[in-house]
């Protein structure tokens, strides 16, 4: 329609697979022909689907293997899943920690949110984690600190809400997490002579 030329409305545009040749500088007629000759002789054969396919699969295998090998050394391939296995391993043991905490009647998260939200203002920053941290008699270097604010604050602001410190604590298992969902705070008390929201055996979890 641009350079002012009309499609004639009866005839039929060819196809993908008839301009394909021409593209490629072949006439239609013979190279379709060919192609269409060759085929039919293939397919009598019982191995048809293995002829075809082959090629293009040895291709792949062989790209695949080339793509696909390792760029570290042995030793660097045991130390990466030596670490990998560490870390399952630790996260295995939260997740109990988790669960067990659930488990105490006296655990809930408004309480333990307000263990490091001293000032009552809904977040915490990362200096108020550590605080609170030394609080329960539990020593972090300042590095695990950040990395556990980078792994749990969404906006990165430096600042963990509510919200976010319970996606820390919760349990994955529902049915676990279901049980400290329900229950509200219990208030401070004394206990020891020092001011806390739980017992000694839940803060030792």
């Amino acid at each position: 329609a641009n350079n002012g030329t009309m499609r004639s409305p009866g005839k039929k545009s060819a196809s993908f697979v008839e301009t394909i040749p021409t593209f490629m500088g072949e006439s239609n007629e013979n190279l379709v022909g060919a192609n269409v000759r060759q085929m039919a002789s293939v397919g009598k054969s019982a191995s048809f689907k293995d002829d075809f396919q082959s090629p293009t699969k040895s291709l792949v295998s062989e790209s695949t293997r080339a793509t696909f090998t390792s760029p570290l050394k042995k030793e660097d391939e045991t130390d990466l899943v030596t670490s990998l296995n560490e870390q399952i391993s630790t996260d295995k043991k939260i997740e109990a920690a988790k669960c067990e905490l659930a488990l105490r009647s006296d655990f809930n998260m408004l309480d333990a949110f307000k263990v490091f939200d001293r000032r009552g203002i809904g977040y915490i920053s990362a200096a108020e984690v550590n605080h609170g941290l030394k609080y329960l008699d539990i020593q972090v270097s300042d590095q695990t600190v950040y990395l556990f604010m980078r792994r749990f604050n969404k906006i990165a602001q430096g600042k963990l809400k509510y919200s976010e410190f319970c996606d820390a604590l919760l349990p994955k298992k529902p049915e676990y997490s279901k049980m400290i969902n329900g229950r509200t705070s219990t208030g401070r008390r004394v206990e020891s002579g020092r001011i806390t929201c739980f017992s000694m055996e839940t803060e030792r979890i």
